[in-house]
Order: structure tokens, then sequence, then C-alpha cells
């Protein structure tokens, strides 16, 4: 989805049906003080959105920039695979102090029809070489929430960017082996549900096979408004399905919760608010500790104003650069040290 000259991912709802929530909400709000004072994950922010975006000055890109190393050791840059400006964001990120960039290379969801990953197949591969020799990275994704192909558009399609990431796989790995090489999944389209996009999905734990484990790690874009109105409706086992399909390293590459209500056609279908988000942080941060995720980046640092209201107030920070409660406790969270867990 093209939002200005800069590509970001984001997912793509049809708003057409009312959120539905679990029956037995059962966790409770995470205390703050509770939380170890280190931690077993590293964190980061996903997302070139400094302030006033998508009208920042200059100096609004210079001081994210010198932000986003406060906020962890991670820098989500997204983008599709023709996006003129892919490396540009690219080196965005390379100027910010001690961050390790965390490139997933997309693909424009308007565009992806049937043929469309074949007939791009070598440019695509070949964006793929070019990014992994000019930067040096630990970790290399392609495709963005890539499971929904076969939901909102078809399994042919589905199919055809598969047969493309192997191919992609094979070749980045026989040039650098010790590439992490991944894809990106939507969590509630995996589990088959993803309420509020409008779809009968069901669960695509299989689709994993389809990959013939040429996937280095896990990686999954997790969102539960998508199914829970309030954060207290988020069941205690809403990782069980992962537990028992996944048994690879896991990350988190998008997360968040809205610091206001979404209302559509006149219905609240999110309960929104700042204490909210809090509690979702809370949340997600002590999952992540649990589901012993190797990395948690959370979308967006600054708001977006866009016709897509699901989206519109999940940033910790508002456009304009006034911080919510949500982003002091995400400073309190880089503030722990990162500790490797053996």
């Amino acid at each position: 989805m093209k939002i200005t000259q800069i590509s970001l991912t984001f997912i793509v709802c049809t708003l057409t049906v009312s959120c539905v929530s679990s029956s037995q909400p059962s966790h409770k709000n995470v205390d703050h003080t509770s939380i170890p004072v280190s931690r077993g994950f590293q964190i980061g922010i996903a997302g070139l959105v400094p302030r006033h975006f998508p009208e920042s000055s200059e100096a609004d890109y210079l001081d994210f920039i010198d932000e986003i190393p406060r906020l962890g050791e991670f820098f989500g840059v997204y983008a599709a695979w023709d996006d003129p400006f892919l490396t540009e964001q690219i080196e965005i990120a390379q100027q910010m102090k001690d961050i390790i960039p965390l490139v997933i290379i997309g693909f424009d969801y308007q565009k992806a029809e049937e043929g469309y990953f074949t007939e791009n197949r070598d440019a695509i591969i070949q964006t793929l070489f070019e990014i992994s020799s000019a930067y040096d990275m630990p970790y290399l994704g392609f495709g963005g929430e890539v499971n929904r192909l076969a939901s909102e558009i078809s399994e042919v399609v589905y199919q055809e960017f598969i047969n493309l990431y192997l191919d992609g796989f094979n070749a980045l790995k026989a040039e650098k082996p010790d590439l992490q090489v991944f894809t990106v999944f939507q969590y509630e389209y995996m589990t088959g549900s993803a309420f509020l996009s409008g779809l009968g999905v069901d669960p695509q734990w299989n689709s994993l096979f389809r990959f013939e484990g040429k996937l280095d790690l896990a990686a999954f874009t997790i969102y539960p408004f998508l199914d829970h109105k309030q954060v207290e409706d988020i069941p205690v086992n809403y990782f069980q399905a992962l537990n028992q399909n996944v048994n690879l390293p896991i990350i988190i590459t998008e997360t968040g919760w809205p610091s206001e209500n979404v209302v559509i056609n006149g219905q609240v279908l999110v309960n929104g608010s700042q204490e909210a988000q809090s509690e979702y942080l809370d949340w997600i941060i002590q999952s992540t500790e649990d589901l012993k995720a190797e990395i948690l980046m959370y979308s967006f640092l600054h708001d977006i104003p866009r016709d897509l209201e699901l989206f519109n107030s999940v940033a910790l920070k508002q456009n304009d650069g006034t911080p919510k409660p949500a982003y002091t406790h995400w400073v309190a969270l880089a503030g722990r040290p990162f500790v490797v867990i053996e």
C-alpha cells in the first residue's frame, strides 16, 4: 500500500463484520513492576514513520534517526521489492547508531494476481541478491503476511509465491549460508480467525509445510484486536496453536493496539484507549517472554492519518510527536538489558 513516497507494509482488511470475542477471557493485566529487570528478547520499532508523517520535515527525519537507537536494537525496514525508495530506507536505517536493520522485502498486494510472481521471478530474486550483497545484515525477510494471499486472492497465487520464495531461499543460502532467511505470516489469519478481515478464514498451519523446511525462523504480525474487542478478551492460551505447530525460532515483526476506539459505520468494533494500549503492551511483553520469541517489533513510532481507521492510533506517539503512556513503557523496556537465556 503506497502511502507516500516511502512505502510501508500494513494489514489491509475489508471491514464487513463485527468484532467477535472469545469466550472465557482469562488473562489479567500485567503489573509493570512484576516484569523482570532484564529481558530475554530483543526489540525494535517497525516502519519509517517520523512525526508529522507523511508531511515530515528534514528535522523530523533527523530526530527520528536519533531517537530509534534509544528504543531497542532493531529497526524494521518493510518495503516492496520494486519500491524506488527501498535502498533509501535501508540507508536511513544504516545511519542509526548501533541499530540492526530488520529488512523485509514485500510486494504490492494490488499487483499480486495470477502470474505476477512467476513473471517477476528473476527481477525479485535479483533485488534480494543486491540487498543481501550491499548491506551487512543477519536477517532478510521476503514477503509480508503471505498467508493472506490464499484467503484474499487465491491458492494459485499463494503457491506461485511459495515457488518463488523457495527459489530465492536456495539462491541466497548458496551465497550466504549464515543469512537468516524467512517470510512473514499473519497470525490471526493463520489461526483461522481474523474476524475483522470480513473473511471466513480456515486455519492455515498446514501452509508452513509447503515451504519445505526452507524457513530459518517463523515470523508473524500479531494484532489480537482483529479478533477481540478489548484487551481483557484475549484468552490466556492465545498462542497455544503457535506452540503446537511451530518448532522454529519466533520473531514478531509487527504488533500494536489502538489508543482510540475503532468505530466503523457507527459501531465500536475495538475498545481502544491509551490505558488499553498500555495494558496490551504489558500483555505482549509477557507473552513474548513466555513464547521465548527472539525479537519483538512494535508498529509504529508515530500515528499515521489515513482512511484505514483500524490502524490509525496503534503507534506509541501521536502524529505530532506527543508521547502516549505506552511510549513510556516501551522506553522502560528498552532500558532493560537484553540477556541471552540458554
